[in-house]
């Protein structure tokens, strides 16, 4: 039977606002590097120290970061206001107690998991939604829903 673990509700937001500063400080740090890829290719084709048969290969270097910058924008636009709503943190017990925190987010433009380097653990969005094909969906889902703080299993293929 696990042991009890007492924590104050002050911990528990302070822990809460770290992990709320990582996952924007994360985004930033994708925003900065997109417009950074994007300013890159277009100095390198407006420089014009290449030969005239190979413009469209600079061309197409901007083009794929403009791309990039795009898609970066619509995954992070919709969960920049409101990247999550509760936030569960898991702590594997067999992999020397490694803490994975899964941030359950209702934005409905949010189809799949979302991995966030944040900090020295690990840090996911996932889409609050029960989905029976994703098992670990589907355990968070009903995680939440419980709300006991309990122990629980993911079952999955290979492992639990």
């Amino acid at each position: 039977m696990p042991k009890a673990v007492t924590i104050t509700r002050d911990q528990l937001f302070a822990e809460e606002e770290l992990i709320k500063d990582s996952v924007y400080n994360e985004f930033q740090n994708e925003i900065v590097e997109a417009n950074r890829a994007v300013e890159k290719a277009r100095v390198a084709l407006e420089k014009g120290d290449y030969e005239p048969q190979f413009r469209s290969v600079f061309a197409s270097e901007l083009d794929k970061a403009k791309r990039n910058q795009f898609e970066l924008a619509q995954k992070i636009t919709p969960l920049y206001d409101k990247p999550y709503f509760s936030h569960i943190k898991t702590i594997l017990p067999k992999e020397d107690r490694h803490v994975i925190h899964f941030l359950l987010s209702d934005s409905p433009d949010l189809e799949n998991e979302l991995q966030i380097k944040a900090g020295n653990e690990e840090t996911h969005i996932i889409p609050f939604k029960k989905d029976e094909q994703k098992k670990l969906f589907d355990t968070l889902f009903s995680v939440y829903q419980a709300k006991t703080g309990a122990a629980f299993d993911v079952k999955d293929q290979t492992h639990d």
